[in-house]
């Protein structure tokens, strides 16, 4: 039973030095839109335009 009790003590190690209150929030953030975007633009970059000239070169014959 003493597992499914919550403890109210903080855990060790609990973020002593995380910064309070989200200080760099806005960086986090920024970083994240750059990551996302430099992930949309490495996608366009990879995948065809043609979707079907695309289906035409990799259709498959037989049971494959």
């Amino acid at each position: 039973m003493e597992q499914r009790e919550r403890s109210l003590e903080a855990p060790p190690g609990g973020g002593g030095d995380a910064p309070a209150g989200g200080d760099n929030l806005a960086e986090l953030r920024t970083r994240a839109r750059r990551f996302v975007d430099l992930g949309r633009r490495a996608t366009d970059r990879i995948l065809s335009g043609d979707s079907e000239g695309f289906n035409r070169n990799v259709r498959q014959d037989g049971g494959q």
